[in-house]
């Protein structure tokens, strides 16, 4: 006869894979967020239009960020006791402070200073708001939509680590002495990339945290030593990231962006790699966390979400109006070849979804169903309007898709490619990788490069009217070549300091999007190409250019814009 416990063996085994099963679970469940409860964060009163890039003291019991009193005005540093009580002012001029970080031993905040024309690494004595700033170096400002905070402290309190103009045109780390010695270059970004912001040194002072950009909402967390050595990618979403700061143990980084279909939320990495689980707050999307040395993390909480707007082509400022809003967020129009039709990108169905509508706002209607699997964005109707082409992100993959505007599977045309634009006979696309044009047909298939590999930067192509020729944007201005490849030859040069954006050909010229080193606004120009001139055409505040499209007949322009935007300070007590 078989003894008890072997004769049960059989179910003793089955419970124990059963619960071996349940713990994967749980474990998966909080790997990827789903059974986490949402943190409730506690709010601060809103006392202005704006309130973010929060920091910790390092006690703990304060914040340091930075608030602006309406729209279109400049930020200034105030401090808030955690405890309550008003806010104090720690800055004051007409030029933006922007990304605050608090100094290792309390006394000092270091900042970034943004005007029309420079970022400047500043400090102000925490304990003094009559004190006047001092500036430590000249630093970079970043791209895209708004500059980001640039600045952190070295440990010991000596030095601030700061995205830094470089030779090469892209910003790069360094570490700044306040002794006003030499600086010391940490990283180095690549070559056709838009360069390194963001630093965060760990509780352990060991390693930096920083991200790479690629391009206009195109950026990846890196992990590397105090030093700069060794980096390594921790992110592959390739997409907008606002802010990034250490768990207090060293193990994790926060960060917020946009994935898996998301708006704006907050995720949480391991230092070391890995798949990023989200941090579920209730309320509205949260940018810029800081985690306190003591517990809590803090951020800012956005209230608002972008509509599409049009406005009018006018030198002097066209009338503009709301053309499509909803409680979610609108983005990235563009429009149809015949100017009847706009598409651009909604989260009205939970996830990034591509939608179309009549040139006045009205028959919205969903042509995909990502459902997150892929971030749509730089949307581009086919000359026949049967087909879109647009640019997807999906795991720190950009490419290509083409999807029927009626609705179907996206098929992929080209990997690793962005600012993609269709030949007129709709038989081929160009195509941005890396720093050259390409050509593919519109199936995908015989890709070729049009522009030498060695040149310093070629993208955002269009063809002409005709198709004989090319035209992208060179590095300072816009070049044109055969539409075949060839020759390439400068049309025009930018004015120093300024930032291209959109492009728009025509018969007659080239309209075309510039903004200044500061981003605060976007100005439209027309190039003649009979007088071989530039006139300004458009002049938009706020408003980022790569998000802007052009009519057909260039009487209107369509783009992004938050209105009434609220953005207000929160933090959680106990986090960890």
């Amino acid at each position: 006869m078989r003894s008890g416990p072997i004769h049960r063996r059989p179910a003793v085994l089955l419970a124990l894979a059963l619960c071996g099963i349940a713990a994967v679970v749980s474990l998966l469940g909080r790997l990827t967020g789903r059974s986490e409860q949402a943190w409730q964060p506690v709010r601060f009163p809103a006392t202005a239009n704006a309130e973010t890039y929060p920091s910790f003291s390092p006690d703990g019991k304060s914040l340091v960020y930075s608030a602006r009193a309406g729209e279109g005005e400049a930020f200034h540093l105030y401090i808030r006791k955690l405890s309550g009580g008003a806010a104090a002012a720690l800055t004051s001029g007409a030029s933006s402070d922007i990304g605050p970080a608090w100094s290792p031993d309390g006394n000092t905040v270091a900042f970034l200073r943004v005007s029309d024309e420079s970022g400047l690494c500043m400090t102000v004595s925490a304990n003094a708001p009559a004190a006047a700033p001092r500036k430590v170096a000249e630093c970079a400002v970043s791209g895209g939509e708004e500059a980001l905070p640039a600045l952190t402290w070295t440990p010991d309190g000596k030095s601030l680590i700061a995205a830094v103009p470089a030779p090469s045109g892209v910003p790069a780390l360094a570490a700044l002495p306040l002794d006003g010695s030499a600086p010391k270059p940490l990283t180095a970004p690549p070559a056709d990339g838009t360069g390194d912001f963001m630093p965060a040194v760990s509780p352990d002072g060991k390693r930096l945290a920083f991200i790479r950009t690629s391009g206009p909402q195109k950026s990846d967390i890196f992990v590397s030593g105090l030093s700069g050595e060794n980096p390594g990618r921790r992110t592959f979403d390739g997409s907008s990231i606002r802010g990034v700061a250490w768990t207090r143990d060293g193990r994790d980084l926060i960060y917020a962006g946009q994935r898996a279909g998301r708006w704006w939320g907050l995720w949480r990495v391991s230092a070391g790699g890995g798949s990023p689980r989200e941090v579920r707050i209730s309320g509205g999307a949260a940018e810029y966390p800081a985690v306190a040395r003591t517990g809590g993390l803090a951020f800012s909480e956005n209230s608002s979400s972008p509509a599409i707007w049009r406005a009018e082509v006018v030198e002097s400022g066209g009338r503009s109006s709301a053309l499509i809003a909803s409680s979610a967020a609108e983005s990235g129009p563009a429009y149809s070849a015949d100017g009847k039709n706009i598409a651009w990108v909604s989260t009205l169905s939970g996830a990034e979804e591509i939608w179309t509508g009549d040139a006045s706002g009205g028959g919205r209607r969903q042509i995909t169903k990502l459902a997150g699997a892929m971030r749509p964005q730089r949307l581009a109707w086919s000359p026949d309007g049967r087909l879109m082409l647009f640019e997807s992100s999906t795991n720190g993959e950009t490419a290509l898709e083409v999807v029927p505007v009626s609705g179907g599977t996206p098929k992929r045309v080209a990997i690793g490619a962005s600012n993609a634009s269709w030949s007129r006979d709709g038989k081929s696309v160009y195509y941005q990788s890396a720093a050259q044009i390409f050509k593919v047909g519109a199936d995908g298939a015989n890709a070729r490069p049009l522009t030498d590999a060695r040149r310093r930067s070629a993208n955002t192509p269009e063809e002409s009217v005709d198709g004989k020729f090319l035209y992208f944007w060179g590095w300072g201005g816009v070049n044109r070549m055969p539409a075949e490849g060839g020759v390439e030859e400068r049309v025009f040069t930018l004015e120093e300091n300024s930032r291209w954006g959109g492009m728009h050909v025509t018969a007659r010229g080239i309209y075309y999007l510039a903004s200044n080193r500061a981003h605060r606004g976007t100005t439209g120009y027309f190039y003649d190409f009979a007088a071989g001139t530039s006139s300004r055409v458009l002049q938009l505040a706020g408003v980022d250019p790569s998000g802007i499209a052009f009519s057909p007949d260039a009487r209107f322009v369509v783009y992004s814009r938050v209105d009434r935007s609220r953005q207000t300070l929160a933090w959680i007590r106990n986090f960890e």
